[in-house]
């Protein structure tokens, strides 16, 4: 059986539902797709569940949820309530938002692409020409990049 909690926030009273197995497949990928970060998502940060979350848990646009003028205090209460009527659906954003991060890393120019972009713009000062073997350590990359950049 689904678990309904109310909670009074201010003159508010608002309803937090635990959500079914559907509705968590359907919540995930809509955060997938989402392109803009809501105002929500901002106060959130990446601690906390996202603006479309917490708009499936209350059946509250974002809109609606600004309009309640809720005080930090209690968006932060609002934010406990769901997470804690929904861990699995806490701990799938939270890996989600691993994998997102994993993935960036991967698609980041690393190590090899800036040795390769600083050999391909000519040697440094002492006349040796970095590359990924020779840098070794992130000590040895700056002290190649100090030279270069002397």
């Amino acid at each position: 059986m689904r678990t309904i909690k109310e909670i009074h926030l201010g003159e508010s009273t608002v309803q937090i539902r635990e959500l079914t197995l559907r509705e968590v497949d359907a919540l995930l990928t809509a955060i997938r797709g989402q392109q803009e970060p809501t105002t929500l998502d901002w106060l959130a940060g990446e601690t906390r569940l996202p603006a479309a979350a917490l708009e499936t848990v209350t059946g509250l646009s974002v809109a609606e949820l600004i309009e309640l003028d809720l005080s930090q205090s209690e968006l932060k209460k609002l934010y406990e309530e769901a997470e804690e009527l929904n861990p699995f659906l806490s701990e799938a954003v939270a890996q989600m938002r691993r994998v997102a991060q994993m993935e960036a890393l991967q698609t980041t120019p690393g190590l090899d692409a800036l040795l390769s972009l600083l050999s391909s713009e000519g040697s440094t000062t002492s006349g040796t020409t970095p590359s990924p073997s020779s840098a070794g350590s992130v000590d040895s990359l700056v002290e190649t990049m100090d030279d270069y950049f002397k």
